[in-house]
């Protein structure tokens, strides 16, 4: 049982359990970023930087370019946030870097495998794992 938080209510991890068990990792995904914009309302920094962690490893892992970058700016918005100026804008050049590779010049990202792009991850303080 996967359990994210008690302030998320009892729905959501029914949800995200459902999700896992039909094997459906974009719904997953899209779970965890949908709560972690609840969190950034809530003012809950943490929870929605942790939240948009899990999406932003299962976007990656499925190869979903578009979902990794908004995951990334997600991520970023909550680090500014946090008052982590620097670190979010490392996080939002990666995104821009990835935005200049087309799915069609990309073809990793089409078969879902890890590329060389996530090197650009490893100049950040901050760890997205």
């Amino acid at each position: 049982v996967l359990h994210v938080g008690s302030h998320l209510g009892s729905g959501f991890d029914e949800g995200l359990e459902r999700a896992h068990t039909l094997g459906a990792p974009r719904l997953e995904s899209m779970m965890f970023m949908g709560s972690a914009g609840i969190a950034i309302e809530k003012r809950r920094a943490e929870d929605a930087l942790a939240l948009m962690k899990k999406s932003l490893l299962i976007e990656r892992e499925v190869g979903n370019l578009l979902r990794v970058r908004i995951a990334l700016g997600g991520i970023a918005r909550v680090l500014s946030m946090m008052g982590e100026a620097e670190p979010a804008a490392r996080l939002l050049a990666c995104s821009d870097a990835l935005g200049r590779r087309s799915p069609a010049t990309s073809p990793g990202f089409r078969r879902g495998e890890r590329t060389k792009l996530w090197p650009c991850f490893a100049s950040s303080s901050t760890k997205t794992s």
